[in-house]
């Protein structure tokens, strides 16, 4: 004998003794009393709650606002809650009870197809009280019989809702071995109900609200190999206990020689057809019904500062989460917003007030992005939906914490996230030099987040070769990227002069041809004493002064090219895209000031990833690099963050 759970019994018992006196009391009162508890479940369940809140945030970010979707959200549990009361009094319903209370539209294309002795698919999906229809279609005396999945886990409550099912006429038959028993039903000219939307691990992966989900396809299969009618439809609510059944045209299902092609086809046309009809009734819709639970798509929005390296390690980022994606069947789809803040202060006070927030909290909140941020990147946050929210720089930690809240979507920041700490996000990347607790959410890399893969730099290479002037042709090639001054640095004139007679001696030497490229950071008077140096030089190859002209490709195209890298000493992200090149990368010294700074590159000289030296011994260190051409130690950086990244997803 199968032992059942107590807390299954309880109920069982609770819903039985209820169906015996519900008939004694009046409809009006009891649906009422289901509305009282669906607000009850919505302010106590929070389980469910968030599982609806994320499914209207998954299919309808784009259509409405969160005011809405939160009126909608209440309103949904509310409908719940009458559709479990209003379930008990189906042995009470009758003719006279559904034309007072229910009103149905295309009733007749049902009964044409009958009347013609054509068996009929009706084709419904979680919406309204689907229970009453059941009822209806018995009442009005319809061959109906339904096709259930059997609730093993709850199988006294399965066998409580299927009798009341059946008590007005309808049959119950149970997917599986019984499967024969649908297609036999259908072969006598009988009406099956169905649904179109089981979250299923089976199924064609289709869209659906614009993201990739398993669709159920039995329906589609016995309508193109048995010929029958696939009619689709739907129940909402119109008031306490008014409902409308709304009965949709017959289906022009599409046949053809290609098998395959029908019924994605067909498929497809389902999905849009029931897409429209919860998106003009969406508080009917079962929102917590685990509906996009095996969706085989990934929503990643970046969140972007401006600032060019930072937007570069969230694009770095972003390639290897595209690449671990393919490998496990995802499609990977990106968003990005630039964050745009009214005044600097709120920048700051965004933070502090996310600091003093819970997830939960800021889930249905918003107030600190609605009042600091610009109104139209607020809107584009409050419209936008994703599974993953990326983002680079202390000065968006806040924003990413509110808005992966809001989506109750995983969280990656880069770098150390301000005040904030590091427990409020899913994943924080972060180089050693930040100096972090080791926890199991932190990855800490060795240098800065970067990512120069060979087929970026054969694709720079070809770009960058239509810029470079060669009146002969080089023994190699020798980059020099030059960066500049930052709050707490500066370049020195005297030390960039040092760096250029050394690499101008050497390229007279060698017959090399020098690749430089300054960048936005570059004060003007580096840049005068950089073009009286090398402008008219004749192995100067190439030239680039980045605030009159840049190219996006520059920096990669130098890395490909060169043999010897040499890089100015305040950008870590720069010397780590160089050293992630594969090359041989000099780092010419200049005093830093910032502690974290020093050990970076102490560092990275120690571990021999490039050569921390002064700038009069460029020359003498290239030169021993040519002469004994060590090997270059791999930076695993990328190995260790693809390995985090396939456990993320």
């Amino acid at each position: 004998m199968k032992k059942y759970s107590m807390k299954e019994y309880l109920l069982y018992t609770t819903l039985k003794f209820l169906s015996q006196i519900v008939i004694f009391l009046p409809s009006r009162l009891l649906v009422f009393q289901g509305k009282i508890l669906g607000l009850l479940l919505y302010y106590l369940d929070r389980r469910h709650r968030l599982v609806a809140y994320k499914n209207l945030r998954i299919c309808l970010a784009s259509h409405r606002n969160l005011k809405e979707l939160k009126r909608i959200l209440r309103k949904n549990f509310e409908n719940f809650g009458m559709n479990i009361t209003e379930t008990l009094i189906i042995p009470k319903l009758n003719q006279k009870y559904i034309q007072r209370n229910i009103q149905i539209e295309g009733l007749s294309y049902i009964k044409e197809a009958l009347s013609h002795k054509k068996s009929i698919i009706l084709l419904g999906i979680h919406m309204g009280n689907w229970e009453l229809c059941f009822a209806v279609a018995g009442i009005l005396g319809l061959p109906f019989y339904v096709l259930a999945e059997k609730q093993s886990k709850y199988p006294l409550l399965d066998r409580f809702l299927n009798r009341l099912r059946e008590i007005k006429g309808t049959q119950v038959i149970y997917v599986g071995k019984q499967i024969r028993e649908a297609i036999r039903i259908l072969k006598e000219g009988k009406v099956l109900g169905l649904v179109a939307d089981h979250g299923i691990k089976e199924g064609i992966v289709l869209d659906f609200f614009g993201h990739k989900t398993r669709v159920p396809t039995l329906a589609v299969r016995l309508a193109l190999s048995l010929g029958v009618i696939v009619i689709p439809g739907y129940i909402v609510r119109q008031s306490l206990l008014k409902h409308k059944i709304v009965i949709l045209p017959p289906l022009d299902i599409r046949r053809t020689l290609d098998y395959k092609e029908d019924l994605i086809f067909n498929l497809n046309k389902i999905n849009k057809i029931f897409e429209e009809c919860i998106k003009k009734n969406p508080q009917d819709y079962l929102w917590f019904y685990q509906r996009f639970k095996y969706n085989q798509d990934r929503t990643i929005l970046v969140l972007e500062d401006g600032k060019v390296g930072h937007m570069k390690q969230s694009s770095y980022l972003l390639e290897i989460i595209k690449e671990v994606g393919e490998k496990k069947g995802f499609l990977i789809k990106t968003e990005k917003i630039k964050i745009e803040f009214k005044d600097s202060i709120f920048k700051n006070l965004q933070i502090i007030s996310t600091s003093l927030a819970s997830r939960s909290q800021c889930m249905m909140c918003l107030w600190c992005l609605k009042h600091f941020l610009k109104p139209d990147n607020f809107s584009n946050i409050n419209s936008t939906y994703a599974d993953i929210v990326v983002s680079c720089g202390s000065s968006l930690a806040g924003v990413n914490f509110v808005v992966s809240s809001l989506n109750q979507a995983k969280s990656i920041i880069i770098m150390r996230p301000s005040i904030l700490s590091t427990k409020r996000f899913d994943l924080v990347i972060t180089p050693f030099h930040d100096r972090l607790p080791q926890r199991r959410n932190i990855l800490i890399l060795e240098g800065a987040l970067s990512y120069i893969e060979d087929k970026l730099l054969n694709e720079s290479k070809e770009k960058i070769r239509g810029l470079i002037k060669e009146t002969f042709k080089p023994f190699f090639y020798i980059g020099l990227l030059i960066g500049g001054d930052t709050k707490r640095f500066q370049l020195k004139e005297d030390v960039i002069f040092e760096v250029l007679k050394q690499i101008k001696e050497l390229a007279q030497e060698y017959k090399a041809s020098i690749l430089l490229t300054t960048s936005r950071r570059t004060p003007k008077r580096i840049e005068d004493l950089i073009k009286k140096e090398l402008k008219d030089f004749l192995y100067c190859g190439l030239l680039i002064i980045a605030n009159e002209k840049n190219y996006s490709f520059v920096i990669e195209g130098i890395l490909s090219l060169s043999k010897f890298v040499i890089v100015s000493p305040e950008s870590i992200s720069m010397i780590s895209e160089a050293v992630s090149a594969k090359r041989y990368v000099l780092v010419f010294k200049q005093k830093i000031f910032r502690r974290r700074h020093q050990l970076f590159l102490e560092h990275f000289s120690q571990k021999r990833y490039i050569y921390f030296i002064d700038p009069k011994k460029i020359n003498q260190t290239i030169k021993e690099l040519l002469l004994e051409n060590p090997p270059l130690p791999p930076l695993r950086d990328k190995e260790r963050i693809t390995e985090a990244i396939e456990r993320f997803l």
